[in-house]
């Protein structure tokens, strides 16, 4: 009976020469779960435990001496005497064993970003825009600004391609490492997305660049007030006056559960509209707080 044969009786259906490798393997104390996390597996999880609990019965010897025959039948040539060949293959082995932990170990899948399978879901997930010159001006997007905000998405695009890390080599389970300007690189695309949406009905350019910045920052550290903030400044139309800006204010009390964190949050935004209104200022003047922050921008 072939090594195949017996070892289909056994239950076993992965090829000899595997099953002499992993039991090799397991008798190098090299740990199972090197085995079955390897990229690509050696075997599975279950056929390593089903190959060490057999051969810890002593039913996969015949391996072993099948791997013995082998050798001894070339042993005369070699010259050798079988004590010596013991000894050597005894050393080899023990050799061996740092040496395919070391292999096994660099063939297991690398240790991932904790937050890197929510990056790549949030930048698959980001807006799909048309990044060129005409589309962003489309969107009323400064003239000026236009073309030094497509530089900076294709730098930053590069590097959220290269902060890629792809575990198995299909892409199903790939993620994205943290890079220097991930939040930045979100941040462009909501400007460029609130911009198509808000440019239009007269919203100030540097108000749509403050609620891309608070959106973008909510993404990142997944915080669904600060997404909401931003993005309702687009929906309520703030800069349009006091009765959108009330709306905004009331409709963003369900997110702050205490008098203290509601002023706080309307003092933030007013700082943001305070800070929109003085770059509007021109001619040097300096900004005035007696105006009402609750009127247009």
């Amino acid at each position: 009976m072939s090594g195949r044969e017996q070892l289909r009786e056994l239950g076993l259906y992965t090829p000899p020469e595997t099953v002499r490798q992993v039991c090799k393997a397991l008798r190098n104390g090299v740990p199972m779960y090197r085995l079955y996390h390897a990229e690509p597996p050696v075997v599975s999880k279950v056929t390593v435990r089903k190959i060490k609990e057999l051969m810890n019965q002593g039913q996969l010897d015949f391996l072993i001496q099948y791997a013995e025959e082998a050798v001894n039948q070339a042993w005369p040539v070699s010259g050798e005497t079988q004590e010596q060949r013991q000894t050597r293959t005894q050393k080899q082995e023990s050799e061996d064993a740092s040496e395919i932990a070391e292999s096994l170990s660099n063939l297991a899948i690398p240790r991932e970003d904790p937050t890197g399978y929510h990056r790549l879901k949030v930048i698959r997930e980001l807006p799909q825009l048309e990044w060129n010159i005409q589309e962003l001006e489309a969107a009323s997007i400064p003239k000026d600004r236009a073309p030094r905000l497509l530089a900076e998405y294709d730098t930053l695009k590069f590097k959220s391609i290269s902060a890629t890390i792809n575990v198995n080599g299909n892409g199903e389970e790939s993620y994205i490492a943290d890079f220097a300007e991930y939040e930045r690189y979100i941040m462009l695309h909501c400007l460029y997305d609130f911009a198509r949406q808000g440019t239009n009905r007269g919203a100030p350019f540097s108000l749509i660049e403050k609620a891309a910045e608070l959106c973008a920052k909510g993404i990142v550290d997944i915080d669904n007030r600060l997404i909401a903030a931003g993005e309702d400044i687009i929906r309520y139309e703030i800069w349009r006056g006091d009765e959108h800006l009330k709306a905004y204010f009331d409709s963003h009390e369900r997110y702050y559960g205490t008098k203290r964190r509601r002023e706080n949050f309307r003092e933030r935004i007013t700082a943001i509209i305070d800070s929109v209104r003085g770059e509007g200022k021109t001619g040097g003047k300096e900004k005035t707080h007696e105006r009402s922050h609750s009127q247009a921008v």
